[in-house]
């Protein structure tokens, strides 16, 4: 997800899990992070600039800022596979459940700023 405040994007890797920011103007990685396993989206919530990251393998939800700092890593859905901000300032995560009996999933959370 591209950051318009910051000029940085910010790519979820699920390979190496990772986050990685870079720079697309001068084309340079400026961070990589180790986020947790099987990064898979990143949102960035536009009132605050933050990244959030939903990390299905890791079962977390890691916030990073645009200097490449975890804020936080929260454990709000086991299996997170999308995230995506609302018109609140808060962003919403998508749990996706396992298989049809799995009670856990396919729900959304809502996150809320402190």
């Amino acid at each position: 997800d591209f950051d318009p405040a910051s000029k940085r994007l910010f790519l979820a890797a699920q390979g190496s899990d990772s986050l990685v920011i870079l720079d697309p103007v001068r084309r340079e990685v400026l961070h990589t992070l180790p986020i947790g396993a099987g990064p898979l989206n990143v949102a960035i919530e536009p009132q605050t600039g933050l990244a959030y990251v939903a990390s299905r393998g890791a079962g977390t939800v890691t916030v990073v800022d645009a200097e490449g700092r975890v804020v936080a890593n929260l454990p709000v859905a086991p299996f997170a596979n999308h995230v995506l901000p609302d018109e609140r300032g808060g962003v919403l995560a998508l749990n996706k459940a396992l298989a049809p009996s799995d009670e856990s999933g396919n729900r959304i959370t809502r996150i809320n700023r402190k």
